[in-house]
């Protein structure tokens, strides 16, 4: 199985973050409790045309979701910006990170476990 990149770039929100609002101050909860990296994927089963590539409709739900997120960190501008030291966000619109891949097989329950391991309560 091959995951192959197709575009990673930075989404910026749609209208700047008002001044007033450029330092968001960690609350204590978040100062104690240990940093932690979150990442979502999002899986979307591709119909390639009969030259295995991309389809407009892929390229459509890209621009979609794209477009989304802009809108969607303009309410959510702390995700943003960038820690600015141990207590507070600097909310400087530089952006999210936004990243297209495909693999080129069928997607298994053992390959997003891989991925992403997290686990059913309901199999567990």
């Amino acid at each position: 199985m091959k995951i192959e990149i197709i575009s990673w770039k930075i989404i910026k929100t749609s209208i700047p973050t008002p001044q007033r609002l450029r330092t968001f101050r960690l609350s204590l909860l978040d100062k104690i409790y240990p940093l932690i990296y979150s990442a979502t994927i999002f899986l979307y089963p591709s119909n390639p045309n009969k030259k295995g590539t991309i389809t407009f409709q892929v390229l459509e739900r890209s621009c979609r979701l794209q477009n989304s997120l802009t809108k969607t960190l303009v309410h959510f501008y702390p995700l943003a910006g960038r820690l600015k030291d141990a207590a507070s966000i600097e909310c400087n619109d530089q952006g999210a990170y936004f990243v297209e891949a495909q693999i080129s097989s069928q997607l298994d329950i053992e390959l997003l476990h891989q991925i992403s391991p997290i686990t059913d309560p309901k199999t567990t």
